[in-house]
């Protein structure tokens, strides 16, 4: 019955990107903290599951980084408030298509827990991600991806869209939604990075 609220919290924990240069040529960052507030429309349910969460990458190399993420949210169901919590942690790579477009991959283990009248279930597995993360200029991102979730005994594929904005040389305002098979999410967020970029 709960298990729409995880993957729609595993959705809100995953992260896209923003415009930064590295030593790699591409000029999209993979080395940043984000934090966003989020609300998911759930099919089964008249509420929203609303919440926080937090995301992240870190590169380690010429293409390589480390990812992770954390979020928490609540919906009332028939009188009954429910907490959900999720986080995963993995790798990702990406490559290179031009100069200003990469596609990025990332896998991920994924643990989630529901807590509800004083009880709680937990449920773990994994997440791959594709995303298409273009560079439109120096200030604005555009990305678009998918992402298969597999936890417990259930899966879920959804579709990305989101947005980076640049408020200054390190700093950024994203948007962003995702569509799913028992839920559609919205989330807007702040974004910090190294500040150095073109």
């Amino acid at each position: 019955m709960y298990r729409p609220l995880a993957l729609s919290l595993l959705v809100s924990a995953a992260g896209t990107g923003a415009v930064h240069a590295h030593e790699d040529p591409s000029p999209i960052s993979y080395t940043f903290l984000e934090g966003r507030y989020f609300s998911a429309d759930l099919d089964d349910f008249d509420d929203d599951l609303t919440g926080y969460g937090v995301n992240g990458k870190y590169a380690i190399g010429h293409n390589l980084h480390l990812v992770g993420g954390f979020a928490s949210g609540s919906i009332d169901i028939l009188g009954v408030d429910v907490d959900a919590d999720a986080w995963e942690a993995g790798l990702g790579t990406h490559l290179s298509l031009n100069s200003t477009l990469d596609l990025q991959l990332e896998a991920t283990y994924v643990d989630t827990e529901v807590a509800a009248l004083g009880g709680s279930g937990s449920e773990d597995g994994f997440a791959a991600d594709g995303l298409f993360r273009l560079a439109a200029s120096p200030t604005l991102e555009l990305n678009a991806g998918i992402r298969y979730e597999d936890v417990g005994d259930s899966d879920d594929t959804s579709y990305r869209l989101g947005t980076a904005v640049f408020l200054g040389s390190s700093t950024a305002l994203t948007v962003g939604a995702a569509f799913g098979d028992d839920a559609e999410s919205f989330f807007v967020g702040i974004r910090l990075q190294p500040s150095a970029r073109h």
